[in-house]
């Protein structure tokens, strides 16, 4: 009781001399707990259904989809997955966008928490994760190559995965899925040459702990889909039994083939 005494009377000095603010738009919060305030927020592009079934873009009512939670996009009917299905929470765009570059590119990890924390509220709501088994579940985030990482100095996906593994009570593997040196960034390739790039530039470090399991790929952004489906097919080439894809954000603008 004394520590918890102290902790918050350390907060709430630390807030009176540092008055915590929206990282977004810098007003006044409440809360040093929160990075981004309510109104900046509202204006998160939540991804809601109906979705594919399979890479989870929002359907839109030309395609004829409806509420069918069978549908398959176009992009869907003629591409094959190594990936059984993906997942993301916003649009990227706005609040969200503005959001993942200051995680990304200035290093603010408590950002980083705070995304992860709704990403996993906002995925494990849906009615597929709620009926999965969660067994032999575990966590795996798409990893950066050593050269990026020591640019970086950090992996964004894994502070995601760090947050959704501690909401969701699963483990998190950071160093099971490796990413070797020589590719490009995907970031101005187009949609060939994403594919292309990515091409076995992954590997399972200890392949023996992935046999048999249903892995949870957590990343920031999917886009074309290219990153995340080599990560699937390098873990079902190693005995993993489903790879679900999940992701803070994804593009704005659909899949194209």
């Amino acid at each position: 009781m004394g520590h918890k005494w102290a902790f918050c009377l350390l907060t709430g000095l630390l807030d009176a001399i540092f008055p915590p603010v929206c990282v977004l738009c810098g007003s006044r919060l409440s809360s040093g707990g929160i990075t981004a305030c309510k109104d900046c927020w509202a204006k998160a592009g939540e991804i809601v259904g109906p979705l594919c079934n399979k890479c989870g873009t929002p359907i839109l009512s030309q395609d004829g989809g409806g509420c069918d939670f069978t549908y398959l996009c176009g992009i869907c009917r003629q591409r094959e997955w190594h990936f059984d299905i993906a997942r993301a929470a916003y649009i990227f765009d706005g609040p969200v966008k503005d959001a993942i570059h200051l995680m990304k590119y200035q290093g603010h990890f408590l950002m980083g928490r705070w995304l992860g924390n709704k990403m996993a509220q906002i995925i494990a709501e849906e009615d597929y994760y709620k009926k999965k088994d969660k067994t032999h579940c575990m966590i795996i985030p798409v990893p950066l190559s050593p050269e990026r990482l020591r640019q970086r100095e950090f992996n964004q996906s894994a502070i995601l995965a760090s947050s959704v593994g501690r909401v969701l009570d699963l483990p998190v593997y950071s160093g099971l899925l490796e990413r070797l040196n020589g590719d490009r960034p995907q970031v101005g390739l187009t949609t060939k040459e994403r594919w292309s790039n990515v091409r076995g530039r992954f590997l399972v470090s200890s392949p023996e702990r992935v046999i048999n399991k249903r892995i949870i790929l957590v990343d920031d952004v999917i886009t074309t889909g290219a990153t995340v489906n080599e990560c699937a097919r390098t873990l079902k080439q190693k005995g993993a039994s489903a790879v679900d894809v999940w992701t803070l954000a994804r593009a704005a603008q659909r899949f194209s083939l």
